[in-house]
């Protein structure tokens, strides 16, 4: 039995940790009903041990629906992840009657958390639970639950819960859930947990779960959609009369086109802000890829050193496999379409996407201005509401910045008429914060921080680097020459290449 405290809620928990600890392996988080709940047993025990084996945590039986608990319960997971090596797109969650009403409650809480959940006669407040309409989820419940009703609200720990199992899977699907599974039985509710958690069938299903191969999908406005995943990295889909533009692709390993072709049937092209893995890893699938210039041509050393990514051979140590299933054909782009500065896309009906040069996160950074939707896609050419990364050769920190400062004037120059455009980046969620246990707080009220990407940022970017270049962050820049500065809404951060 171990401790653990976050924001004034102390509390303890079990972990059980596998025989296999040192591979890449999920967590199932158990949230027990009361001290009886005997949940856990079914996931730590040798038979599922030996199919799927798994950390699995047990903190104590409480009331996590409470938005204090489930706060320091989800910091709970963010530190033994730290801890051990674990996948960190295989978090599941797991529990029945009071404990379900825990997972629905933690589901809807952090939704991006959780690559999946099984809930044996659970209930929660439909609203709330709607956050997680693209998680996973398996739910199970008594048709005579005498404890908790399968579909009208019902009073548990003092609380009234709008709606049982029932109806939250009718929430989700109504809000336009893919994922939600709901099994109805008439076997006794004491029996069914049995049931459920030692059937091989149900126990495959969470297990084959994992965050990487799911889209989060949304419509910013008629004709503009933003796709998210499990990296926190965002691309856009743009949509004219008689085309459409794919801005930046993400790097889930989900079907990016499967996902498209739900959302337009107008032929899609592919626009690139910068030749990283997070941005261009579906590039394979498009006909058309439009690319700067100079990265058009230097198309094949970009892919490679995507390869060598995605295989683990840099040494950058992301906690899942990052290597897909269409690896192969993701290494064969069909052929990049080069633009220079101030092209032109025409996706008819109005809509015409200009390309801008923007270097500094990478030489060749551009965005693309949607003059029909008034939208900015700057990928990450200054950031996503928190930081934008820009690294320098040993001996050229003034060159670089200089270099970057001259760039956001120019790009200043050519947007200040256009006030009214909306700027969206390469990782959305990062206007809260790149902290990602705190990412998901704004769903609870919680939220400590909040800058959303616009003119302001790119306007504060350039005061950066003029204090950058005048050494007023002289003091920040560490013995090995990384730094981060701020100045208003914008963040900068350097290292020497």
């Amino acid at each position: 039995m171990a401790a653990y405290e976050f924001g004034g809620v102390p509390f303890t928990y079990e972990l059980f940790v596998p025989q296999s600890a040192q591979a890449l392996l999920p967590l199932v988080v158990c949230l027990k009903a009361d001290d009886t709940d005997g949940i856990a047993a079914h996931f730590t025990g040798e038979e599922n041990q030996r199919e799927h084996p798994s950390f699995v945590l047990m903190p104590e039986a409480r009331d996590w629906t409470q938005a204090e608990n489930a706060q320091a319960l989800q910091r709970l997971i963010f530190h033994i992840r730290r801890q051990y090596r674990m996948d960190v797109c295989r978090t599941y969650l797991a529990g029945q009657g009071a404990g379900a009403a825990d997972v629905w409650h933690m589901l809807g809480s952090y939704p991006r958390l959780f690559a999946g959940a099984l809930a044996v006669g659970g209930c929660g407040d439909p609203y709330h639970v709607r956050s997680a309409k693209f998680a996973p989820v398996w739910a199970f419940h008594a048709a005579n639950d005498a404890e908790i009703a399968v579909s009208e609200p019902t009073t548990l720990r003092g609380r009234r819960f709008l709606a049982g199992s029932r109806r939250l899977i009718a929430a989700l699907r109504t809000d336009g859930a893919e994922l939600a599974r709901y099994t109805e039985v008439d076997t006794d509710a004491q029996a069914l947990p049995e049931q459920v958690f030692s059937s091989a069938q149900v126990c495959r299903w969470l297990y084959q779960q994992d965050r990487k191969k799911v889209l989060w999908v949304y419509m910013i406005r008629p004709g503009v959609y933003r796709l998210d995943d499990w990296f926190m990295s965002s691309c856009y889909l743009i949509t004219g009369t008689e085309r459409a533009l794919m801005i930046d692709t993400t790097m889930a390993h989900a079907d990016l086109m499967e996902t498209v072709r739900k959302l337009t049937s107008l032929p899609v092209s592919l626009a690139v802000t910068h030749p990283h893995l997070d941005h261009m890893l579906h590039a394979y699938a498009f006909d058309a890829v439009y690319m700067h210039e100079r990265d058009a041509a230097q198309l094949d050393a970009h892919l490679k050193k995507m390869a060598r990514m995605l295989r683990g051979d840099t040494g950058m140590d992301i906690l899942t496999d990052m290597t897909p299933d269409f690896l192969d054909r993701a290494m064969h782009v069909p052929g990049a379409v080069p633009l220079r500065d101030g092209d032109m896309i025409d996706l008819g009906g109005g809509v015409r996407v200009e390309m801008m040069e923007l270097g500094g996160h990478m030489e060749n950074h551009v965005v693309f201005a949607d003059h029909g939707h008034r939208c900015v896609f700057t990928g990450d050419a200054v950031g996503s509401g928190y930081v934008v990364g820009v690294n320098y050769p040993r001996g050229q920190f003034t060159e670089t910045y200089q270099w970057y400062r001259d760039n956001l004037v120019r790009f200043m120059e050519r947007m200040a008429p256009l006030e009214e455009y909306t700027y969206f980046g390469g990782h959305f969620i990062q206007e809260n914060s790149c902290d990602d246990p705190m990412q998901e707080d704004y769903l609870n009220g919680q939220s400590t921080y909040f800058v959303p990407l616009s003119f302001e940022v790119v306007r504060d970017m350039k005061t950066l680097c003029d204090e950058l270049l005048s050494g007023i962050h002289d003091d920040k820049i560490g013995p090995d020459g990384a730094f981060f500065a701020t100045h208003g809404s914008a963040s900068l951060a350097g290292r020497v290449l």
